[in-house]
């Protein structure tokens, strides 16, 4: 990677942390005009949240899509979240099943979630297995543990 790019990156975080957005905004794209693969999450993410930027979730999905390829597993779980918030189920757990096999212990959170709104008999079945995955996952948030107790607990699947 040039070292252009980084540079680029890193201004473009440090005027996000600054919170100038538009700034940042422009500088992530430029980033990735000039080919820095590690400013495509983040541009996609301002797509999504609308920072600096109008509201775009097709264009963030297209980066997001764009950074998976490159192996970004933050990109593929953030795909998930958003064909779940769409309601396309099938794809959500796709993309957070191909997060979860590439390190991502907090999708398996995910995962469970969306069986546990299915509710069905085998769908609990499946929303334990995950949860406990995420419990003995060594790549996962302190929160996303927490969750996944209480979550086990509140349905008494321990």
């Amino acid at each position: 990677m040039p070292k252009n790019d980084h540079t680029l990156f890193d201004k473009a975080n440090e005027e996000w942390d600054a919170g100038n957005t538009r700034r940042a905004f422009k500088l992530l794209s430029m980033a990735v005009e000039q080919g820095d693969l590690s400013a495509l999450l983040n541009l996609g993410y301002f797509y999504d949240h609308g920072i600096g930027v109008a509201k775009n979730e097709k264009k963030a999905l297209q980066l997001y899509k764009r950074a998976a390829r490159h192996g970004d597993t933050a990109a593929m779980s953030n795909i998930g979240t958003v064909y779940r918030d769409w309601g396309n189920f099938r794809r959500a757990r796709f993309w957070f099943v191909k997060a979860f096999e590439n390190g991502d212990g907090d999708a398996a959170l995910e995962l469970a979630k969306i069986y546990l709104k299915r509710n069905a008999r085998e769908d609990i079945t499946r929303a334990s297995k995950y949860l406990h995955l995420v419990i003995g996952s060594e790549s996962v948030t302190e929160a996303s543990v927490e969750e996944a107790e209480f979550l086990l607990e509140s349905k008494g699947s321990e």
